[in-house]
């Protein structure tokens, strides 16, 4: 009986042995990483050794002779010695570091083994570098050599064009500096850093020249001249062409207005039906289409997730359909009980399975004299809520003088942004810009649009921008939208809605009550009031959430 005891204690410290090592072993992961790597030394061992090899070979080929000066200047050889220190290294460090840790076989190993396999990679591939330099640097000069001719003309070819095109930026980059005297600055250096990319060319030009009329070519250095040349031409062709886009923009100017906004809702409802005889076969489950609700059908549904809306049960008296929801809510979604339901299943239960939003936008942009009007545009929820409030504004204003980058994207009155700063002379406001000019009248100075313009007056409801209305939108900066002195603009701004194309919008077509509330003038009320029915109380975008 003893023996029989030891013989089931000795099983069960070996089963809690076993179940001990599966609970704390190293990763999957972290074990093929180890593994991967070494099939990574093993094939560079290999590599390795090709490139000895090779090597060996070039050294008996008839272009020694040639390369051999090189390679004695260089030190080819020293590379694959080097790359052989660095394998043997590589192999120690395997077979003393990430050996035992793969023998040990626990988890709190798995980050250094990680590590350990990371940097034993990073070896590997500095031998990779070091053995293929002799070959590959070989065959740089044999190029150099044999085409000596070819790399002088294209070289040539290449400083010249890039000469051009550099005076060419230059001019325009003058051109530009006269009409955008707030970037001279920023336009002066873009031409300086043209001109310095130019001169790296010129040297390179140099010491190629300098080699190709040489009693004796450096062919090694010809070989880096030409390539140096070419990397920098590159370079300096990126710059122009960037550069030369950048003086584009300054020409260019923009407004994008929010014109309309919609958000539609839809609610998706599940169904479950099955019947409780003997001959039945479980549960069938139906999802039916998305159907479009009102803001607040959605609201109420949308609260009421994975909640039961109906349900159905036979009875003596035959099936009974009871609606839990109020039924003007349940109608709502046009339900058929019965499709694609089996005859059999009088059982059933309804409920709320999804709801998801579709937002869409419209805008009008603004470009020089011309105007543009957007069809719908489907945007996030996130954006719709993040400019809910702007309806009629400017989102988006690129000025003459200004990048893209530097767009305005802080909702702001139409125009605004292009009116200039005035200068005050005996109280009157002065000054112009290409957009427009200071004007005064009836005691009052206003901003007057040059004809190109003047639609942007169409946006304002007295047709115009006084000076008080320029200085309240200077003092307030651009931290956060800026809706007017009184909040005259904007979704809830009465200013908005003197203009039909507002009051007739889709955005006012679905909220009746706004038209009316917004002549009160008190906009905290009437966003109160507008967020208040259906989805808008959730406070959504960026930060609000919803579902």
């Amino acid at each position: 009986m003893r023996a029989v005891n030891g013989v089931i204690a000795l099983v069960v410290l070996l089963a809690g042995y076993s179940m001990y090592k599966w609970v704390v072993s190293m990763p999957n992961e972290y074990v093929r990483e180890a593994e991967a790597l070494a099939k990574r030394i093993e094939m560079e061992h290999s590599r390795l050794a090709a490139s000895n090899k090779e090597f060996s070979a070039l050294k008996r080929s008839d272009d020694w002779k040639f390369l051999a000066p090189y390679s004695e200047r260089e030190n080819w050889e020293s590379y694959l010695d080097r790359a052989s220190v660095v394998m043997a290294s590589i192999d120690q460090r395997y077979k003393n570091e990430v050996a035992p840790i793969l023998k040990r076989d626990h988890e709190e190993d798995a980050q250094k083994l990680s590590a350990l396999v990371s940097q034993l990679l990073g070896e590997v591939g500095k031998v990779k570098e070091a053995r293929i330099f002799p070959v590959e640097r070989s065959q740089i000069v044999l190029d150099a050599r044999d085409n000596k001719e070819a790399f002088h003309r294209q070289a040539t070819r290449v400083l010249s064009e890039l000469i051009d095109k550099t005076a060419a930026f230059k001019v325009a980059a003058a051109n530009s500096s006269g009409s955008h005297p707030g970037k001279k600055g920023d336009i002066a250096t873009k031409a300086e850093e043209a001109e310095a990319n130019l001169a790296k060319v010129r040297k390179d030009f140099e010491t190629l020249e300098s080699e190709y009329a040489a009693r004796q070519t450096n062919y090694a250095s010809y070989a880096d001249a030409y390539r140096d040349l070419k990397k920098h031409r590159e370079a300096s062709l990126e710059y122009l062409g960037n550069s030369t886009e950048l003086l584009g923009q300054l020409d260019r100017s923009y407004v994008k207005v929010l014109v309309d906004q919609r958000i539609d809702h839809y609610v998706v409802v599940g169904r479950s039906s099955w019947c409780e005889r003997d001959s039945c076969y479980g549960e069938n489950n139906y999802r039916y289409p998305p159907v479009k609700v009102d803001a607040d059908t959605y609201d109420y549904l949308d609260g009421l997730r994975e909640g039961t809306l109906a349900k159905e049960r036979s009875g003596w008296g035959g099936r009974k359909f009871d609606i839990i929801v109020p039924r003007a809510r349940w109608d709502s979604l046009g339900i058929d009980r019965n499709v694609r339901r089996s005859w059999s299943d009088d059982y059933a239960d309804f409920w709320v399975e999804k709801t998801f939003s579709e937002a869409f936008h419209r805008y009008q942009i603004i470009e020089g004299g011309n105007v543009e009007e957007t069809e719908w545009i489907a945007v996030s929820e996130d954006t719709f809520w993040k400019y809910q409030e702007n309806l009629g504004m400017a989102i988006a204003t690129k000025p003459y003088g200004f990048y893209e980058s530097e767009t305005i994207t802080t909702a702001e009155p139409v125009g605004m942004a292009t009116i200039a700063e005035p200068t005050m002379v005996n109280g009157v406001a002065t000054g112009s810009n290409r957009y427009g000019e200071w004007r005064h009248e009836n005691g009052q100075s206003f901003w007057y649009y040059y004809s190109m313009y003047r639609i942007f007056g169409d946006f304002v409801l007295p047709g115009r921008y006084y000076y008080h209305d320029w200085n309240g939108y200077h003092s307030h900066g651009r931290r956060s939208p800026y809706y007017g002195r009184k909040e005259e603009y904007g979704t809830y701004g009465y200013s908005t809605y003197s203009s039909g194309r507002y009051r007739n919008s889709d955005y006012a077509r679905r909220n009746p009550k706004l038209l009316s509330q917004v002549s009160t003038g008190n906009r905290s009320a009437v966003q109160y009031s507008i967020r208040g029915a259906g989805p808008y109380s959730r406070g959504r975008g960026p930060s609000g959430g919803g579902k």
